[in-house]
């Protein structure tokens, strides 16, 4: 009765035995979907984020300030301190 290789997909054989756990399996499916992609996007486009200490050990100085740092932003504007700038210049740490 197609136990074996071929046949119908376990899923859809436990779909329709069970059809009340459908709706569990597609949140579940797309929670897990989400999850995954919003840690592929902070550990790719996050200039905070640091995989490999040795390669970068500080990497809060290369933030942007003039950059919005969330994933959304309303109504904020972004101005650099000239300030805090000099003292980075000063300190050496600003490229």
């Amino acid at each position: 009765m197609g136990h074996g290789i071929g046949g119908k997909g376990i899923l859809a054989r436990l779909g329709r035995a069970n059809y009340e756990l459908t709706p569990l399996v597609v949140i579940t499916g797309t929670v897990m979907v989400l999850a995954t992609s919003f840690s592929m996007f902070s550990i790719l486009k996050k200039t905070d984020v640091a995989l490999f200490k040795r390669s970068n050990p500080r990497p809060w100085e290369r933030v942007n300030p003039a950059e919005p740092q969330k994933l959304l932003t309303l109504n904020q504007e972004y101005k650099v301190d000239p300030a805090i700038e000099k003292l980075k210049r000063e300190v050496g740490s600003a490229k």
